[in-house]
Parts: C-alpha cells; structure tokens; sequence
C-alpha cells in the first residue's frame, strides 16, 4: 500500500466577502486589510470554524442560528497550511490528494498554482514531486463563493423552465442538493475541505485499476475475471511480465501465476467451492482478500490488496406492474431477495461531521436488522468506511447518483461534467459487493412529470445516454434504474403513473391505512414514511425555552426546524394532523403532543412495512424513510439527531425481522395470521396470539414453514369495532398487532406501548 502522510490538522483560514473584493494571488491575500484569518481543524466546513471562532453563534443548531450562516455564502475562503515534505526514491512520486473540496477550488503551492476543481463529490490529487521543498511548503486552498460562481453563470432557457422552484438556483453546481434547502435539511451552502488531506508517496509503477467481477456461479465452482490495468514505466514495456495472484477466505486459498504480455487485460480464475457473498438474513457476507504482484525479470515492481464478494446480482424489472408476476425484484446468486431497507440521508448538515457519526450510526442499521441502504441522491457519495461497513455485514446499498428532484441542464458542458463524476465514482465504488444497483437520480422523472408541458420524463439525456455509456465502460454485471421512481416512455404516453412497479408512496399522509396506501399496486417502495416528534429531551436542545410549547402554526422555531425556510407551517401542522386522525383530540402539553406523535407513526411505519412484505412473492422491498436526522428536526426519521429512537425504531427492527408473524387485515370478520420466512432455511416452532390486557391467549399453533416462503397459518374471529393489542410471541420472537378502527384512546394506546415495550426488553434480538 502507499505510505500516506495526513496535513490534516491545524489550518489557517482566512476570509472576506467576495461580493465585494477580490484576492487572486497568496501574496495578495496578505496584503489585504480586509481579509480576517483564524484557525482551523481540516478536515471541517467553514461554518463551524467560524463558530468555533466566535463569528457564528456556538451551537448554530439551536433555535434560528443557523439562519445566521446565511450571511458568510458570499465570503471567499482560503485555507492555508505548511509542511515539511517525506523523502521519495527515484521510482516514485509524491501525490497530493484532498478526499473532498467543497466546491469551486483553486490550488497553490509554494506560490505556484497547481489545479482548480468543482465538484464537491469528487476526490482531487495533484503530482507535487517537481515542485515540493523537503521543508516549509505553503499550501493554499482557495474556495470561492458558490452563490457569486453561479450568480456569474450563463443559463439556458430549458434549465430555467423545468426547475421546481421559482429559481435555477444549485441544479448547475455540483454541491449535494439539499444543501439550498429541502424538506429534511435548512439552507446552508457552505464551503470547505470536508475530507482527508493527505501526501501519497506513489510508485511510477502502479495498478491504476484492479477488479474483480463474477461471471458464472455455481454450487461447485465459481469464475471470476480479475481485470487490471497498470501504469506501466516504457522501461518494463516487452520485458518478463508476470502476475502473481493469492485470494484467501476464511481456510480458502488460492494461488497461482500468470505470464502477461501487456500492462492490461483479463485474467479468468475459477473457484472451487466459492464461499458466496450474501445479504443478511439469507447467509454469510463472505469476503475473499485479494494480493496481486506483478514482476518484471523476475523482481517485483508493483502490488496491491483489495477485497471483494462472489456474487451475482439480477434486477428483474418491468416498468409496470402485472397481476401474474413480481415486476421489480433483486436476485442475488440466483435467489430472490426481500429487500428491507432504510433510505441513507445526510448525517451532518455539514459534511465533514459526517464520517464522526459512522460508528453509532453502523450500529444502529446492525441493530435494527435491514439489509439494504439507499444512499439518497440528494446526499454525496459515502467513504470507503461505509462501503466496508455493508460489505463486511451483508448490507445492500442502492446507490443514487447525486442527483435529485431537478431537472439538471441538459448542455453539453453540464453532460461531460456528469460523466466525468459518474466515472471516478464508478471505480472508487465497483469492488464492493455490496453494491447492487445504480440509481439516475432521486424523483427527476417525477419532477418532469409534474412541471408538464408535454414532455416525457425520457427527454433526460443524463439518465438515459449520459450514465448508461459510463457505466457500461467501467462497470459489469451491476443494474442500472434511470431514475427512482422511473417513468418510462409507454408509462408516459399511456398514463399509467399509479401503475409504476417501483415507487414512493407519500400521498396527503393523514392516515396511513387510506386508500392512497391500501390500493397502491407498487411491487417496489422505495421510499415512504410518517412523521414522529422527537422527544420532549431532545426538543429542548434546539428549541429554547419560550418557544418550546404551545405549539401553534406562527412559531418560527418549530418551522425553521420542520424543516422549512420560507415560514410555511404545513409540515409542523402535519404531525398535528396526523394526531387528530389517530387519536381524536389535540394534545395539550409538549409530552402528550410527542408521545401521541410517536405511536402514530410508529404504527403507521408498522403498517407500511408489513403490507410490502405480506404481497411476498408480489413484492420486491421496501425502503422505510428514513433511519435518523442529520439535524435536530420534526421529520420521519427513525433516530433523531441526538441518537435518541423514536417508538417506531422497535417496531420497525421487529418488522425487518427475517423470519417473523405478521398480522393482515380484518376481513369477513376473521383477522389472518402470516407467517414470513425471507431466510433460506425452514422455521418450526410455537405461536401464540394473546389479549395484552388480559394475556388470555386468544389461538395457537404449532408451525413448520418453509424457507423464502409467505403465507397465511391461520384466521382469528374478530370485530371490526374490537379494539385490541395482540401479542404474538413464539421461540425468541415477538411481534404486536393494534385491532380496530380509528379514532383509538391515547390513554389506553400510552398503556400499550408500556406494555409493548416491555415485552420488547425481555426479546432483545441480538445484533447482526
């Protein structure tokens, strides 16, 4: 591996507004009294340096202050930081790499610029060997102001009349889109070096590409095609070539040595008895260790180690739904996957935060027992460490790219710039079995859709020429979705929208047993979810005191974090609606309004789980949004930003269970009892359905069901008026069903969730 050397660390920074002076040189930049210089800990975003510096309020999450960042989008940053160079041999170089730069970037060392860059996602490295001192280099970073940089685009008419908002405002920059503002995070276009600084110490010769793809499987045997590249010295060119490859796995190994007469190709290796990468709950995320050496004449001159799975993975699709047959499915090694998933939004409104976050969060996803993540497109691109993560615990990752509800410019700059991104990120990403689709984009067929004027979701050049080109040149045997939800062209010009195969059932989200639920012919959601206040200790840690209750539709707090910056009350209003339905009345106190808020959604993230999973073989997953906050808010997470878990954590853990008991709908006066087996062994065991008043056991059964299998065990006479808690237990398993009809008594509910959640602590199920 390359000896990495970290600048991350103390840092100058140096600021000033960029709309109304201009520095273009380092030396310039000293010279300036208007320029005003602090420190830093790179990796960071500016605004909690500038917090911790006393220019920003201290906690720029508390009540408004985060409105107060506003101010700085038009200042201009320069990051500024020495150091003393390692020692290279005569066969190598010296790399500078920044793992992310937000965003219009120019570069200079020791006086000289070296680059520029502007795409927040992307890593950015530069040959510094001719140009390093062995000691007291100076490097710059200078960021420009994102707003100005755009306010300075031209834009073409296309882009400004297909935008959902009054403005085109951050569909031409390549910064993560919710950072303007959306419905899960505040406005704050910020600026930074938010990734690992570093100095790589690189041989001259190199593998520039190396992966492993799977391309038969069987029980017996696998082959798998080691594709490689290498940057390759002239001097080596027609010499003795020969690659040495070792792949290790648990008591597998597997060695072997291959002439080769150029510096790329293919290498076929075939596996007896591979040990297969699978998602959890239907086996072992198996891993194989791969070390590959190449020798010229006999001497080593380049190595490098990477991990990958032997798998298979197959998106059986069609962009309509049928009666007959599962139209939007996942197979991995041949066998059909039910996909329980969480939709992975930010974790930090400021991104250099995020990679902080990673362990609680990881132990949250293993707790709560999924085995797919979508990584959202209106997020950057995770690090290695969240790749790894999923690879080593069976995870599947949907990955969007990072593109979301806008209708991005369909120019021929713009295009390229998509195409060099999807490239670099295609590569970083591909090795990792984990990954088993790539998504276009977030709701961009939707958002066309829904602007009209005559023109089909199809037009999209990005997701329908742009994106398959890139991902046929440098990926194989991964599924492509032009966008999520996907509106095809037939589906457009027949108008059959409510019969897309994979979709995202939101609706007016009032109750959620409605008809927009109960009806929706979907084989796939991936996204859907319910609002749930966070607790009343959480609140108190971004709303201050005066503000915090009653809750009414002028207080700015509550809005602000709703999330909404223009004043609009709607999404505060929500779960207050959403209480009335469920409940019948309105809470009077801040702990009432937060309980209630909680059951609801709780029981209708409940509801929205077990009715994907009880259409199995019909159906395909679905994709919860979401598993926790990335800033103190009123929202549908699962985990709020404190990593405090709602009501609904639990239910949904026992909801993803793989093998569990579900309960249907009354029905001529019988309530069914489904058994869901989504493992790939048999179940047998013991149920019983209890009162959990009285724990009179209402029926039991003994049961023997059979893997990858759904179906319904029995039927329990019961009233549509009944208004019960079942408790469904069998051998290290519970579940609960909540019978009756709406409205329910918020006493008699609090009573219940008391009773559940004790229940749940003497059914602790263990960790992946």
């Amino acid at each position: 591996m390359n000896p990495k050397y970290s600048l991350n660390g103390a840092w100058n920074l140096h600021f000033y507004d960029g709309a109304q002076y201009t520095v273009k040189t380092p030396s310039a930049l000293h010279q300036n009294p208007k320029v005003t210089t602090i420190f830093c800990n790179v990796p960071c975003n500016v605004e909690p340096a500038l917090s911790d510096a006393g220019y920003l309020p201290k906690d720029l999450f508390f009540g408004t202050h985060i409105l107060d960042a506003i101010s700085y989008e038009t200042y201009d940053f320069w990051f500024e930081k020495t150091f003393d160079a390692p020692e290279i041999k005569e066969d190598q170089k010296l790399v500078l790499s920044f793992g992310g730069v937000d965003c219009y970037a120019e570069y200079f060392l020791n006086g000289q610029k070296i680059g520029e860059s502007r795409n927040m996602f992307l890593p950015v490295s530069f040959d510094i060997t001719h140009l390093v001192k062995k000691a007291e280099n100076r490097l710059y970073v200078h960021i420009s102001s994102a707003v100005i940089a755009e306010n300075d685009m031209p834009v073409d008419l296309n882009t400004m009349y297909q935008s959902w908002r009054t403005y085109s405002l951050s569909s031409m920059t390549r910064k993560a889109a919710h950072s303007y503002g959306w419905d899960i995070m505040p406005r704050a276009v910020s600026a930074g070096i938010w990734r690992d600084v570093n100095l790589e110490i690189r041989n001259t010769c190199e593998f520039s590409q190396l992966y492993f793809v799977t391309d038969r499987l069987s029980e017996e045997s696998a082959a798998v095609f080691m594709l490689y590249d290498i940057a390759l010295p002239h001097r080596y060119v027609n010499k003795d070539l020969e690659l040495t490859v070792t792949l290790r796995c648990g008591e597998q190994s597997h060695s072997f040595c291959r002439a080769i007469p150029f510096k790329s190709g293919k290498l076929r290796i075939d596996v007896p008895n591979p040990a297969l990468w699978w998602p959890y709950g239907y086996g072992a995320p198996n891993l194989y260790h791969a070390k590959v050496t190449l020798s010229a004449e006999g001497a080593v001159i380049a190595e490098t180690e990477t991990d990958f799975g032997i798998r298979t993975v197959k998106l059986i699709r069609k962009d309509t739904v049928s009666e007959t047959e599962n139209n939007f499915r996942f197979q991995i090694n041949g066998t059909d996957i039910v996909c329980k998933g969480l939709n992975w939004v930010p974790l930090d409104v400021y991104h250099s935060r995020d990679k902080a976050r990673y362990p609680k969060v990881f132990e949250l996803v293993k707790d709560i027992g999924c085995n797919m993540l979508r990584c959202w497109g209106g997020n950057v691109y995770e690090e290695k460490e969240f790749f790894d993560f999923c690879d080593q615990n069976g995870i599947m990752v949907w990955q969007d790219f990072a593109m979301a509800c806008f209708n991005y410019p369909q120019t021929d700059a713009f295009m390229n710039e998509i195409a060099r991104e999807a490239e670099v990120i295609i590569k970083q990403l591909r090795q990792h079995p984990s990954l088993v689709l790539w998504a276009g984009d977030n709701e961009c067929d939707l958002l066309q859709l829904s602007i009209g004027n005559g023109v089909s979701p199809g037009c999209n050049r990005i997701t329908r020429e742009v994106l398959p080109h890139v991902i046929f040149n440098h990926d194989k045997g991964r599924p492509y979705l032009e966008s999520s939800p996907y509106i095809s062209d037939r589906v457009y010009e027949e108008k059959r929208f409510k019969q897309c195969a994979e979709d995202h059932l939101w609706g007016v989200r009032d109750y959620f047993k409605n008809d927009y639920y109960r009806s929706s012919k979907a084989h796939f959601v991936s996204e859907t979810g319910y609002h749930g206040c966070p607790s009343p200790t959480s609140i108190k840690k971004f709303i201050d005191e005066k503000s915090l209750w009653p809750f009414h539709k002028n207080n700015q707090q509550w809005i602000l974090h709703s999330t909404d910056m223009n004043g609009d009350p709607s999404r505060t209003l929500l779960m207050e609606k959403q209480i009335r339905q469920y409940f019948g009345f309105c809470a009077e106190s801040l702990e009432d309004f937060s309980l209630a808020s909680q059951i609801s959604q709780a029981e209708a993230d409940k509801y929205f789980i077990e009715r994907v999973r009880l259409k199995s073989p019909k159906s395909g997953g679905v994709i919860l949004w979401n598993l926790i906050d990335g800033w103190p808010e009123f929202s549908d997470a699962l985990v709020d930003y404190y990593f405090e878990k709602k009501l609904a954590y639990d239910v949904a853990k026992r909801c993803f269970s793989p093998f569990t008991f579900l309960c249907g709908e009354i029905e001529n006066l019988l309530l069914p009892i489904y058994a869901v087996n989504d493992t790939l062994t048999a179940k047998t065991g013991h149920l019983t359905v209890s009162d959990g008043d009285s724990n009179e056991i209402l029926w039991e059964t003994d049961y023997r069901i059979e893997e990858n299998t759904t179906r319904c065990i029995g039927k329990i006479p019961m009233n549509y008026s009944d208004k019960k808690l079942l408790l469904l237990r069998w051998d290290q398993g519970f579940h609960h069903h909540i019978c009756g009809m709406i409205p329910f008594d918020f006493a008699q509910c609090k009573a219940w969730y008391e009773t559940i959640q004790k229940q749940e602590n003497e059914n602790k199920q263990p960790m992946l």
